[in-house]
């Protein structure tokens, strides 16, 4: 094997992996790494943690407490998995769109699989915003297809009709025709509310509409 120290990029077709140290079996085609680990699909980085075990000839890796990277997504998770290429299995997993350390919302979920850049698949999921729990559902597949607008609009407030309130929206895709916003809102005085809006552009038929 090969034992790298110090900034190390290991190149493999299209995938390089990058490290601040790293074993390498050329013959293999395996590598184990740690320190900033970050795997590349050409420029694109796909997939960071601080520690690895990569197999080049099959598209597998294992991460432990990583993170899979699909712009605008960053999904962590305890246990994440790529099982193939452009596949990663995620157990405990958190999905959001906020780059801070502690994001001002996420979704949490029990499983995730991540397509590249066409879906992720959550079972067990729920949203939480600033820190709480406002919202909990059994399944949901999020679109990694370009959404229309921002994919989440969060807005605190307070008036005396309402109390404090946290307002939340998350826009998505399901085809260039149809997309659609997902409302999970609360209300200090008034408790939870939650609903979905679906807008649709059929140019072909000449018909457009809203409904919520």
């Amino acid at each position: 094997k090969i034992v790298g120290k110090g900034n190390v990029v290991v190149t493999y077709k299209d995938t390089r992996l990058t490290a601040d140290y790293a074993e390498v079996e050329p013959e293999a085609k395996k590598a184990y790494a740690k320190g900033h680990v970050l795997v590349l699909k050409g420029d694109t980085v796909a997939a960071k943690g601080e520690e690895v075990q990569y197999d080049f000839g099959k598209d597998r890796g294992q991460f432990p407490n990583g993170q899979v990277v699909q712009e605008p997504w960053f999904i962590n998770g305890e246990v994440v998995e790529q099982t193939e290429k452009g596949k990663y299995k995620i157990e405990n997993a958190g999905i959001t769109s906020c780059e801070l350390k502690r994001p001002h919302y996420q979704i949490r979920a029990k499983h995730a699989t991540v397509i590249a850049d066409d879906k992720i698949v959550a079972r067990g999921i729920t949203l939480h915003v600033l820190g709480k729990k406002v919202f909990w559902w059994p399944y949901a597949v999020i679109p990694l297809q370009k959404i229309v607008e921002s994919p989440i609009i969060i807005q605190p407030g307070y008036s005396s009709e309402y109390g404090a309130y946290v307002l939340t929206s998350k826009a998505f895709s399901v085809t260039k025709w149809l997309w659609g916003k997902w409302h999970a809102d609360v209300r200090g005085k008034r408790g939870f509310g939650g609903g979905l809006d679906f807008d649709y552009h059929f140019a072909r038929f000449k018909t457009d509409g809203l409904i919520k």
